[in-house]
């Protein structure tokens, strides 16, 4: 008796636990089309994106709202970092260095002396105190927050791509084949071994001992250390897509995104990760960022913008709030679209189901289910290779539940 009381409770703990691991991730709506390389928040609020062909967006209210500020020239910029609402940094393509001290409404252009090379990443640990990376191994530092920057020796020439520093002393860089680590604020970068030959995309650490290295040319990796990278074990992850981008939120919550829409999630420091649901397997999810354990956001490429806030036209609703005992309709993705997108919805019972759209007139012109469903999550894909560019309207009706989302045509 006592050994099947022990098994239900085990059944319960492990049940619980996949259920906490599991985020609803929303659609946000996107001004722009373009890859987006990086995402930065100072606070649930206030946040930054920047993208491919000189893309800056800016939110001050969760990404209900993504506003484009403005850059004159169509570089891609690749990462983006502040130290508060008001400063920071933006490094791209043809050695392109950005700052603000107005929270975005002006920025102005820094120099290290090099146009023919491409930053990939930058990080700060204060106003003054930063470093960026790039190809043939480039590395700078700077401690007078951008206005001069000094060259620093990699004593490599592969591609730089990930940076993270847990202090002004101690910090990682990774890339092609490489894993440095420095001491003493980058006057000497020693390279760490990995027994593996990969393309590292992303690095960080929990704190002096305990971090995560990510990437991959032909299938995921996933690398772990404990002793601040004098040894770096596989983990053992289970997927399968190449890895763009890994953050944690405490030592033992953590999200990887990558290829095809990947996205996963641990509570276990990495022990078993929860693959979450993106609303998209076709595009490259780059850059991964939380605030707090249910504040978060994604972007990637065809300007798609994740997040676990639920913005909607009535306000905004955390993620939190979301409340799995009733229907929800989610935003669909791509959107905009041409021609084809993808529409998610949740059942949280069994019933019948009414999927139709709209013209802005309120005219309906195609309804796409018409049917008895299971309760979970369901898709389906419309295809509006007859119907010309504008605003349409997707409907969701059961019983006495509706809900309608703004979607747009753009050929």
């Amino acid at each position: 008796m006592k050994k099947k009381i022990w098994l239900l409770v085990f059944m319960i703990f492990i049940k619980s636990v996949g259920i906490l691991a599991q985020d609803v991730l929303y659609t946000q709506e996107s001004p722009v089309l373009v890859t987006l390389y990086s995402v930065y928040f100072v606070d649930n609020n206030t946040g930054w994106i920047v993208g491919g062909n000189g893309t800056i967006l800016h939110t001050d209210n969760k990404g209900k709202i993504w506003n484009q500020q403005s850059y004159d020239k169509t570089y891609d910029l690749h990462s983006i970092c502040f130290i508060n609402e008001s400063t920071g940094w933006i490094v791209g393509s043809h050695g392109i260095i950005l700052k603000t001290i107005k929270g975005g409404t002006d920025w102005v252009e820094q120099n290290v002396g090099i146009s023919d090379t491409s930053f990939f990443d930058v990080f700060f640990v204060n106003d003054s105190t930063g470093w960026i990376v790039g190809r043939y191994g480039t590395i700078f530092n700077t401690s007078d927050g951008g206005d001069n920057w000094s060259y620093q020796s990699s004593n490599t020439q592969e591609l730089l791509l990930s940076i993270y520093f847990i202090n002004q002393d101690i910090g990682w860089i990774v890339g092609d084949r490489t894993i440095l680590k420095t001491i003493n604020g980058g006057i000497d970068w020693v390279p760490q071994d990995s027994e593996t030959n990969d393309s590292f995309k992303s690095v960080y650490f929990v704190n002096a001992d305990t971090g995560w290295v990510v990437g991959g040319w032909n299938g995921a990796t996933i690398l772990k250390t404990k002793d601040g990278g004098e040894n770096w074990t596989i983990e053992n992850s289970g997927f399968s897509d190449n890895l763009r981008s890994i953050y944690f939120i405490n030592d033992s919550t953590a999200w990887i995104v990558g290829e095809k829409g990947t996205i996963f999630k641990t509570i276990t420091q990495g022990a078993s990760w929860t693959q979450q649901e993106s609303h998209t397997s076709i595009s490259t999810l780059r850059s991964i960022y939380f605030t707090d354990i249910n504040s978060g956001w994604v972007v990637g490429e065809n300007g798609i913008i994740l997040s676990t806030i639920n913005v909607n036209s009535t306000g905004i609703e955390e993620a939190d709030n979301f409340h799995p005992d009733r229907m929800v309709l989610m935003q669909n993705y791509p959107n905009p679209f041409n021609p084809s997108t993808v529409i998610h919805f949740y059942l949280h019972q069994s019933g019948s189901v009414t999927l139709s759209i709209y013209n802005i007139r309120g005219e309906e012109i195609e309804t796409l289910l018409q049917d008895y469903y299971q309760a979970g999550q369901h898709e389906v894909f419309w295809n509006a290779e007859d119907f010309p560019s504008g605003i349409y309207l997707i409907s969701l009706r059961s019983g006495n539940f509706s809900e309608t989302k703004k979607i747009i045509l753009q050929k």
